[in-house]
């Protein structure tokens, strides 16, 4: 979370602003540019706006410093958001990542490389495991083998 406004916006020149993306390290260190769906480009546009290219997008508001908000704040922030809802489990950025990786699986009917290639991943069998695809199958292979079995 500690970002730039202008990893996340582009507000940075006129032709990174016409094709908003983010800036994702993956686990390999090499970044990954991901679009940013309209919808969510409005809401970023709205939030940076004002924001110098160099500010953080998430500031520590106890410092005078332009210094990110620290990951266990980020933390924090997020179990207070699921706690208003209701949600009663904790979540994490890491969380919130797998269940990510795991809908953008099933929405692109199965398209492990697609999500292999999302997350940074070097090779499918690591981005199965990952999402917990493997061991679904294996626990959907052997409920309906024992319900034949019935």
């Amino acid at each position: 979370m500690g970002a730039e406004s202008a990893t996340f916006c582009n507000t940075g020149t006129r032709s990174e602003r016409k094709r908003p993306h983010c800036h994702c390290g993956a686990e390999n260190r090499e970044i990954i540019l991901l679009p940013i769906n309209p919808h969510l480009q409005k809401i970023y546009r709205d939030f940076f706006k004002g924001k110098k290219d160099y500010e953080f997008a998430f500031r520590n508001s106890r410092s005078k410093q332009n210094t990110p908000i620290s990951r266990i704040r980020v933390w924090q922030i997020l179990n207070e958001a699921a706690d208003a809802v209701g949600y009663k489990e904790s979540l994490s950025c890491h969380t919130l990542r797998k269940t990510f990786a795991y809908w953008l699986y099933m929405d692109t009917g199965g398209d492990i490389v697609m999500v292999q290639e999302v997350l940074g991943h070097s090779d499918p069998s690591i981005t199965r495991r990952y999402i917990g695809i493997d061991q679904q199958k294996k626990e959907k292979a052997i409920n309906g083998y024992i319900l034949i079995l019935r």
